[in-house]
């Protein structure tokens, strides 16, 4: 008599087998990629606490808002920086300086602050692109998701294979037990 339960044992076991792993590596891979972007998100966050830090420093040792020794040390401090973009306008909110050097479309997190001056306030916008960032996390994420999928599938084949050299004896002792007749 066979159960109608989802196949042999040796099959059931496997395919339990299979689904634990695969939910272990998926949390494990979950986590991860959490921890991962988090560490971005940190230390972006922290290029911005810095590059706030260095601006409002230029500001203050400036002094002038149109001096052009401010303009010549903001555009030293963005060298090299092609992920950020500094934006500075006045109380009236006119332009007092921009580094365009983010691209369009891109995803950008954004800071604002403003620094008193002798006369008015200069607020400022900080622009940190992130498409970098995000391009790693795709990858990271599609690479997480084909090692849980690979991992399961061989610990699947591997369950499999060792349930059914487990179940041998077992199917043996089946096998002897229905040779036997009533009259032996």
């Amino acid at each position: 008599m066979r159960l109608r339960h989802g196949g042999s044992l040796g099959r059931r076991l496997a395919r339990w087998l299979a689904l634990l792993t695969l939910a272990g590596l998926s949390l494990t891979c979950l986590g991860i990629y959490m921890a991962t972007a988090l560490s971005f998100e940190e230390r972006q966050m922290d290029t911005l606490r810095q590059q706030q830090l260095q601006v409002t420093h230029l500001i203050g040792e400036a002094g002038e808002v149109n001096h052009s020794a401010l303009t010549h040390k903001l555009d030293d401090a963005m060298v090299g920086r092609r992920n950020m973009e500094v934006t500075l306008t006045d109380a009236e909110g006119r332009v007092l300086y921009t580094s365009s050097s983010v691209p369009g479309g891109h995803r950008i997190i954004d800071v604002r602050f403003e620094v008193p001056t002798g006369a008015s306030t200069i607020r400022v916008l900080l622009s940190l692109d992130v498409n970098d960032d995000d391009r790693v996390l795709e990858r990271l994420a599609r690479t997480l998701i084909a090692a849980a999928l690979a991992g399961a599938v061989v610990i699947a084949i591997g369950g499999y294979t060792l349930v059914q050299v487990g179940l041998r004896p077992v199917r043996d002792l089946s096998s002897q037990i229905q040779a036997l007749d009533a009259d032996t």
